[in-house]
């Protein structure tokens, strides 16, 4: 390793602000390539090392380029394949010769060496610059005829790959003249190239680009080309290329149209003129389409069933027309739709009301009067000749039937006298003087007063105390009204219910038990004796929750071990286990190979688990946690290459890997590993190996190394 240290320390002498990378070649000089699942030999500066690689190819000789990535300093890593412009060093970050990457950058070189992948340049069927006057046109699929054209060649692996066209076969303009020509796909899935009209150089326009021929289904690009042009190109500076694709202008057969239906508004108006194809606009000539694909009057031609009875119950769905007779199951009487008359004859409202806009002729109106009473008018006195009904003045004595005496109109004589209420009523206004009081009494009542006891002379009919001897009639029980003793008793509300108030000592408890069962507790395991857990009902379970006692067997039902997260039921405190292999097994030269172990030195684990060892290759995990897994092995007398072995977990990934490379062929080359690793119930390991000599090599086994060849492990979490 300090070999490749200093060879890589002697490419990158100068100080650089980019990580460097470094030129290598895949292989270690001899043919071999693969180290490993994901690694790779390279040779920097004739120095062989492993390096990790996913991102090229597994060919020896292969030029590439070797580093170390800022996330995993030190793993040695293949960045990517060189290409052909040399072997100087490359700096990511570094735009020495930016405009080579950069799709039409500037310059003779821009856009030569394109890095920075833009859409245009990979869309299907674009038409792109190749060499000197030749063009590739990307592979992309179109549809002709009814199905999916590939436009591309394949290559010796019948992998799609660019269409070349060579405008150097191609007739070009004359002495200053320039034209385009058009490349498309015609009706046949094949690369059409028309030429234009050459015109004046420097005033070639886009309206010079070649129409498309009928034949042409798919126009690509127009390519410009000028007398004496020795390459056609696409950058900043110039453009030979005009993309015609977006969008891609394109035709339909009518053989073309293999499904859907057509709408009615996308067919033209018809004619009597061409009855075999869809009419040219015109007059409508009221013809129908046949399914044979001709246009007929209306109602000519035979109806097919699938017509005229849809639903295939015999009966036709629709008719034109049918005789009264033949409706089968119509009404006697068919009571009318809400409807009304008003626009032919005048509403009740309207002729009973003034102004509702009724309107009889007078000569229309029966039973009227002969005369009418006039509006309103005046009449001179000399015009009445007999008795009116009213007079405006006429003299008393004309006046008949008058009565001899007439009752007043509503009138008072409140401010004549007092009036009853304000007699009756204190304060009311009266004021009668004392004088003109009759009938008075000669004294009163005097208004506040006292009497002495002896004063009373009679019963009375109220007292302020009684003795109860004198209190007659009185009833010998007395109903009480309605009360409450809440402040010197706890009410059976309060009582009964939980934080209402009610406080009773216990000892004023009666008749109560003398254990009861508390809310919260622990049992021994013996205390459960009868019935069976319910496993929904146990929880992930820390195996040290169980502190004293066995379950009765019959208690416990069948577990998953997951419910088991920490601890173990039973005796040993261990849970670990070692195998060994006591005999020789070949390992093939640069393949992975799991040891096959032939006995177990030991299985510790908790009782009702199953055994850590399956017999073969494998020692599986029972309980979940992080375990310390180790393994080594001892090869065969042999120098040459190197010796590798790793814990494999679950038949994938390698999880602790251990590299020694062979120094000599008179002793064993022992190779240890070892790491943590979190496993859960289900999971397995193995010791795999893999060993580089050129050919197949033994692992040994002897009385002096008997645990030579181990795989081990313990649950230490």
């Amino acid at each position: 390793m300090k070999k490749l240290h200093d060879a890589l320390a002697n490419l990158a002498v100068e100080k650089q602000d980019a990580i460097t990378a470094y030129p290598a070649k895949l292989g270690d000089g001899s043919g071999r390539v693969i180290a490993g699942a994901g690694l790779v030999y390279v040779r920097v500066a004739d120095v062989v090392a492993i390096a990790a690689c996913t991102s090229v190819p597994p060919v020896h000789d292969l030029e590439v380029w070797v580093g170390y990535e800022n996330l995993q300093r030190n793993v040695l890593r293949v960045l990517g394949q060189r290409d052909a412009l040399g072997n100087r060093q490359f700096i990511p970050g570094v735009a020495a010769h930016a405009a080579m990457h950069e799709f039409m950058g500037a310059g003779s070189l821009g856009g030569t060496d394109v890095v920075k992948v833009q859409l245009q340049q990979f869309m299907p069927l674009a038409v792109w610059p190749y060499d000197g006057l030749k063009v590739i046109v990307w592979p992309g699929v179109v549809w002709i005829n009814g199905q999916y054209k590939l436009i591309a060649d394949l290559n010796q692996y019948d992998k799609p790959v660019p269409k070349i066209i060579d405008f150097g076969e191609y007739a070009g303009p004359a002495a200053n003249k320039e034209m385009y020509y058009l490349v498309g796909i015609d009706n046949t899935g094949n690369i059409q190239v028309v030429a234009g009209n050459q015109v004046d150089w420097g005033t070639l326009a886009l309206t010079d680009i070649p129409s498309a021929p009928t034949n042409m289904l798919y126009p690509l690009a127009a390519v410009r080309r000028s007398f004496e042009q020795a390459g056609i190109v696409i950058n900043r500076e110039s453009s030979d290329i005009v993309d015609l694709r977006f969008p891609i202008a394109h035709k339909h057969r009518s053989e073309d149209i293999t499904s859907g239906t057509i709408s009615a508004n996308r067919l033209p108006l018809f004619t009597a003129t061409e009855p075999g194809a869809v009419p040219a606009p015109g007059t409508v000539s009221n013809k129908v389409l046949r399914d044979d694909g001709t246009w007929v009057s209306a109602g000519t031609g035979d109806m097919t069933k699938a017509v005229y009875d849809t639903d295939n119950d015999g009966v036709v769905d629709a008719a034109e027309s049918a005789p009264w007779s033949g409706i089968t199951g119509k009404p006697s009487t068919f009571p009318p739709d809400a409807h009304n008359h008003d626009n032919l004859y005048y509403t009740k409202s309207e002729l009973n009301t003034s102004g509702a806009g009724g309107a009889v002729h007078w000569n229309n109106v029966t039973s009227k009067p002969s005369s009418f009473t006039p509006s309103s008018h005046t009449h001179s006195g000399s015009d009445i000749t007999s008795s009116v009904a009213s007079a405006n003045s006429v003299p008393w004595s004309g006046v008949t039937g008058k009565p001899s005496t007439f009752p007043p109109d509503a009138h008072n004589h409140d401010n004549l006298y007092y009036t009853k209420s304000e007699l009756n009523t204190s304060g009311a206004g009266g004021a009668v003087h004392w004088n003109n009081v009759t009938s008075k009494p000669s004294s009163f009542t005097p208004s506040s007063h006292t009497h002495s006891g002896s004063d009373i002379t009679s019963s009375v009919a109220s007292a302020n105390s009684v003795p109860w001897s004198g209190v007659t009639g009185k009833p010998s029980t007395f109903p009480p009204d309605a009360h409450n003793h809440n402040d010197l008793y706890y009410t059976k509300y309060e009582l009964n219910t939980v934080n209402s108030g009610a406080v009773v000592d216990w000892g004023n408890i009666g008749s109560k038990p003398a254990s009861f069962t508390p809310s919260f507790h622990y049992h021994a395991a013996v205390d459960v004796n009868s019935g069976t857990f319910n496993p929904a009902r146990i929880p992930n379970l820390d195996a040290s929750k169980i502190t004293s006692g066995t379950f009765d067997t019959a208690r416990i039902p069948n577990l998953d071990a997951s419910k088991i997260t920490a601890g173990y039921f039973g005796g040993t405190t261990a849970i670990a286990a070692r195998v060994i292999r006591t005999g020789t097994q070949t390992v093939p030269n640069n393949a992975w190979t799991a040891v096959s172990f032939s006995e177990a030195t030991f299985d510790d684990r908790p009782s009702g688990l199953s055994a850590h060892w399956d017999g073969g290759t494998r020692l599986y995990c029972q309980v979940a946690g992080t375990y310390y897994v180790y393994g080594n092995v001892m090869f065969d007398l042999n120098a040459n290459g190197d010796r590798m072995a790793a814990i494999r977990v679950n038949g994938g990934q390698l999880r602790v890997v251990s590299n020694i490379r062979a120094t000599t062929s008179s002793q064993y080359t022992i190779v240890n590993v070892s790491g943590l690793i979190k496993l859960n119930v289900g999971n397995y390991i193995e010791l795999v190996l893999n060993q580089t000599s050129g050919g197949n090599l033994n692992i040994v086994h002897d009385t002096n190394h008997p645990y030579a060849n181990a795989l081990g492990m313990a649950r230490i979490a």
